[in-house]
């Protein structure tokens, strides 16, 4: 993908009890506390970057989600 991109993550888990908040992580680093899961994000500088999910409920439970890996390019001309 180019810079300057736009990109939409959504993370979704089904939990017993219910997941009540989301963490998104770029590179390790807790980039967004998703109430509702959803983030848009535009990718504007060049590199490669690691995203994942982590899903919390009341019962102090987290679940992970594998690692996505996007890799940005430079601008598009």
């Amino acid at each position: 993908m180019c810079a300057g991109i736009i990109i939409n993550l959504t993370c979704i888990a089904e939990a017993n009890s219910a997941v009540h908040t989301y963490l998104l992580y770029e590179n390790d680093t807790v980039v967004d506390h998703m109430g509702l899961g959803t983030m848009i994000k535009t990718m504007e500088n060049a590199g490669r970057f690691v995203f994942r999910c982590e899903a919390n409920n009341s019962v102090q439970d987290t679940g992970r989600s594998s690692d996505i890996i996007l890799v940005v390019l430079g601008e598009l001309t």
